[in-house]
């Protein structure tokens, strides 16, 4: 009866509970720290062979702006999740050239919602009427005159080259 009386008190609290996927400032503090210490070390050796002021990447940063628009194209798209794969930038990309990145791609539920399937939007049948109405869009704009038409979602910041000031996140002292 105790728990079910404390239930009620928390759902009445004007304080929403935090989300189930809340791990807290230590597990993310721990990962991060074993990843900087062991992976990104490797890591940034191997890119420090084509130069020595190279580094690996250590975060990557997104906008409320591009979530938003993330979560309507999963809207759009009938997404049921993400995958998130791990790539890296070619020797010719920019200041990031090299580095790892991170490629969202949205998932549909398949056989029996047991399994996950990549939604590739070139193979969705309005992909070429999107596209007609992006270039559109992006036409005269001179924002976009350089810029690929496709970025597959890839408008993160990454760290390097793009970091914070020291002591601004986890990672960053």
């Amino acid at each position: 009866m105790f728990i079910l009386k404390h239930l009620a008190m928390l759902n009445k609290s004007p304080h929403p509970p935090l989300p189930e996927i809340f791990i807290g400032k230590e597990t993310i503090s721990r990962r991060i720290r074993n990843y900087l210490q062991n992976k990104h070390a490797l890591l940034s050796e191997g890119l420090s062979k084509k130069d020595d002021a190279r580094q690996e990447t250590k975060s990557i940063w997104y906008s409320k702006e591009h979530l938003r628009t993330w979560l309507a194209e999963m809207d759009l798209m009938d997404a049921d999740g993400m995958r998130v794969y791990l790539g890296a930038y070619g020797d010719d990309e920019g200041p990031a050239s090299g580095q790892i990145c991170l490629l969202m791609v949205l998932t549909r539920a398949f056989m029996d919602g047991n399994f996950h399937k990549d939604i590739i939007l070139e193979d969705e049948p309005e992909f070429e009427v999107r596209k007609q109405s992006l270039e559109a869009k992006r036409a005269g704009n001179e924002i976009f005159t350089d810029m690929p038409i496709l970025r597959e979602y890839n408008y993160g910041s990454p760290c390097p080259p793009i970091c914070p000031p020291p002591g601004t996140g986890f990672g960053q002292e």
